[in-house]
């Protein structure tokens, strides 16, 4: 196996030696199942940071709709006040409609993006899932995987001891 490749495709990519399966095979395996899950960690955290961002400006975008909303409703109060008061207040009137307006036009545009950034968050709520799910699914199948080796490993330890009992009883000397 090259150095620094992956084996997570399985034991079948692993090299064999005297006893089995490599130790810097199957520590390669952990390392690289190790990294996969630091990654998918990093990955999941900066995905719950970007949600949490994006609630926060959804928050702070409705505050300001309705602060805007507030002040539209306080304007429109205004003009109709100051139209009953005065007969130049058509000027004025004016005035404070194209400033109505112009804070209404603000308001939709601040509405569509509340609405745009409530469907991007929508959309990223099942793909978090879906990661959480493929996260928490991986000690598991890794855990699956590395069984058989596992228990092939313990089989190899008690043969080296037995090997080495013969071997240390038949260089004892004989009478």
């Amino acid at each position: 196996m090259a150095a620094g490749s992956s084996t997570v495709g399985g034991s079948a990519e692993m090299g064999k030696g005297l006893f089995g399966y490599r130790k810097s095979d199957v520590q390669q395996l952990l390392a690289d199942r190790d990294t996969k899950l630091q990654q998918a960690e990093k990955r999941i955290r900066a995905s719950e940071t970007r949600i949490a961002d994006l609630e926060k400006m959804v928050t702070e975008a409705n505050e300001r709709k309705l602060r805007v909303e507030e002040q539209v409703r306080r304007l429109r109060q205004e003009l109709d006040s100051i139209a009953a008061r005065h007969d130049h207040g058509e000027r004025v009137a004016d005035e404070v409609r194209a400033e109505a307006e112009r804070v209404a036009g603000e308001a939709e545009r601040m509405a569509s993006w509340k609405r745009s950034l409530q469907d991007i968050a929508a959309a990223m709520v099942p793909t978090v899932d879906r990661l959480r799910a493929a996260a928490s699914e991986l000690p598991a199948r890794m855990e699956q995987s590395l069984s058989p080796l596992t228990d092939r490993i313990e089989s190899l330890a008690s043969l080296i001891e037995e090997f080495g009992r013969i071997s240390g009883q038949s260089q004892s000397p004989t009478g």
